[in-house]
């Protein structure tokens, strides 16, 4: 039985998601699409990522873009992906990383570090200087957080899944207070053409557990943390963007 809200209803394994429409702490936006009518799921998410529908020459993306400029002593953790790669939309100015796990963001042989660390910082190339020295910073600053053994807060329950785990290390480091601005997570399996029911609940069920798990884990600290997700239309992919802090409140 699907959950009404309303004209529109949810599906069953979202109903993790429906007490936070009850409390008014989520909005769901209906019928917003690209003007771009590409039919190609590539062209389409690359358009979402960049923000510009139809240009294929942006070269930045639109999260990369709304971080304020860079001034004074900045986080190397400031703007965050959980994942093996930069995603389109954090890639420009404005310094980004890409972790695929918290706990394996090192470098596990110690002589290696410093000989490295030796190497960017004798070189006259201030690009690669620097690019050296916020990358150690960024390993030594994530190598404190592993320290502790995180537990989630009021008995938050992330399912099990690589996006759940995403939400959780965003929920860790948001909560270490290490200068987090903007965090990026994606769930795929959305683009497929058999088992649509079977496959369709697994990954709603993972999404909706998830957000809800990650929004019951920051408790108060969700006045401070915006999450905005988005699709393509049909997307592989789904995306999701936490900003923190900041001065709007909601899910």
């Amino acid at each position: 039985m699907s959950i009404w809200i309303g004209f529109f209803g949810l599906h069953p394994s979202l109903a993790a998601l429906k007490p936070l429409w009850q409390q008014q702490r989520l909005a769901i936006v209906h019928a917003v699409g690209s003007p771009d009518p590409t039919r190609s799921h590539f062209d389409a998410q690359d358009y979402m990522e960049s923000g510009t529908p139809g240009l294929k020459a942006t070269a930045d993306g639109w999260l990369n873009r709304a971080l304020p400029a860079e001034t004074g002593k900045i986080s190397p953790v400031r703007a965050i992906s959980l994942g093996p790669a930069l995603p389109r939309t954090l890639r420009g100015p404005q310094n980004a990383i890409a972790v695929e796990n918290l706990n394996n963001f090192t470098v596990r042989d110690a002589a290696a570090s410093k000989v490295l660390q030796s190497m960017y910082a004798g070189t006259s190339d201030q690009v690669l200087n620097g690019t050296g020295r916020e990358t150690f910073e960024a390993v030594a600053l994530l190598q404190s957080i592993q320290k502790t053994p995180y537990q989630p807060a009021a008995s938050a329950n992330y399912p099990k899944g690589r996006f759940a785990d995403s939400m959780r290390q965003i929920a860790q480091l948001i909560k270490a207070d290490v200068g987090v601005e903007v965090a990026f997570a994606d769930i795929g399996g959305w683009d497929h053409h058999v088992n649509e029911l079977g496959q369709l609940r697994n990954v709603l069920g993972e999404f909706g557990n998830s957000l809800a798990a990650f929004y019951q884990d920051l408790g108060d600290r969700m006045e401070d943390v915006v999450v905005v997700t988005m699709s393509e239309s049909g997307a592989p992919r789904k995306r999701t963007a936490i900003e923190a802090p900041t001065t709007a409140t909601g899910m």
